[in-house]
Formats: structure tokens, C-alpha cells, sequence
């Protein structure tokens, strides 16, 4: 169930660019599945329950993405003059077991298989435990090339961690 769970998140997420140390806090972003982030400022954020206030830039941009579907992604928060750079969360049912024993290995398989379907291989991957605050979370880091999906950036660099919640799981 883990690898299932994980493999979903996978095939929704695009990447992970957290925002340089020193920016400045937006307004904290609250979400009704149990979470809140902290956006840089200027940063547009776009969730499904915000989706009639987003601009109609950020409509426009989300419209061409389709991994962006505000029906599976809790939230995208992405920097409107550079929207490569983007945090983007995945509510899933079932809480994620991160201490078992083999669980950053089958993270690691979970995401190998699930860009391997998207036509995709990464490289460079690393599966931890990490604490981020008080939340301890399975942690992965890793560069994908997204320049045969065309037009993309050619290696991005990527960071995913999976939060176990109340009966559900959060992928970042």
C-alpha cells in the first residue's frame, strides 16, 4: 500500500524548488485537509478551494500543466517569475508507515517506477528520514531531466518528502 500511495503522489507532483533562506513569509496558507504552509512573498498559491480567486495568469499556467489538477493537488505555490520554482502538496488516504524498516527503499522504488511510466529516469536519488519542526518525514533528493518531455528545463533538481498525517499522508 505504501508503494501504491507514494507511486499516486509521484504521478501528480512535478518538483519540489523550495525558495531561497532570507525570503520574507507570505501570509500563511491553510488548508481544510489538515495543513499550512508558509509561502515566500509574491509567490502565487492556487488550491482548490481558492481556485475562483487565482488571477487569470495563474489560471492560464496551471490550465497548461496538466500534472497541476487542483482536484489531486491540495496546493501549488509556485513563483510567478520563475514558476519552475514551485512547492506543491498531495493529500493521500492511509498514513504512511516512515519508520518501518524498509520504508526510504521502497520510497526510492516508488519513485523510480512511477517516473519510469512518465517516460522518465532520474538520477543521483537519495531516500532518508529527516525531521522537518516537530515532523519527522521520508526524505528524497534527486535530478530528473525533463528536456525529452519538450521544452522543459533540461536536470532539475528535485526534493519530495512524505509527512505521515491523522489516517492520511502529505507528499511535498
Amino acid at each position: 500500500m505504501l508503494a501504491k500511495e507514494m507511486q499516486g503522489a509521484v504521478l501528480c507532483i512535478w518538483s519540489l524548488a523550495l525558495a531561497f533562506p532570507g525570503h520574507m513569509l507570505a501570509e500563511k496558507f491553510k488548508s481544510t485537509q489538515g495543513f499550512s504552509l508558509d509561502p515566500p512573498v509574491g509567490w502565487t498559491v492556487a488550491s482548490k478551494e481558492q481556485r475562483q480567486q487565482i488571477a487569470d495568469a495563474a489560471k492560464e499556467y496551471l490550465d497548461k500543466l496538466k500534472q497541476f489538477d487542483l482536484d489531486k493537488v491540495a496546493v501549488v505555490m509556485f513563483d510567478p517569475g520563475n514558476p519552475q520554482n514551485n512547492i506543491n502538496v498531495v493529500v493521500s488516504p492511509g498514513r504512511v508507515p516512515i519508520d518501518d524498516a524498509n520504508a526510504p527503499e521502497q520510497f526510492g522504488s516508488s519513485l523510480r517506477n512511477g517516473y519510469r511510466q512518465m517516460g522518465f529516469v532520474i538520477e543521483g536519488l537519495n531516500v532518508d528520514r529527516r525531521t522537518f519542526g516537530k515532523h519527522r518525514a521520508l526524505f528524497a533528493e534527486y535530478e530528473n531531466d525533463y528536456a525529452p518531455a519538450g521544452g522543459g528545463p533540461s536536470k532539475v533538481h528535485q526534493w519530495q518528502a512524505i509527512f505521515p498525517g491523522s489516517g492520511k499522508s502529505y507528499a511535498v
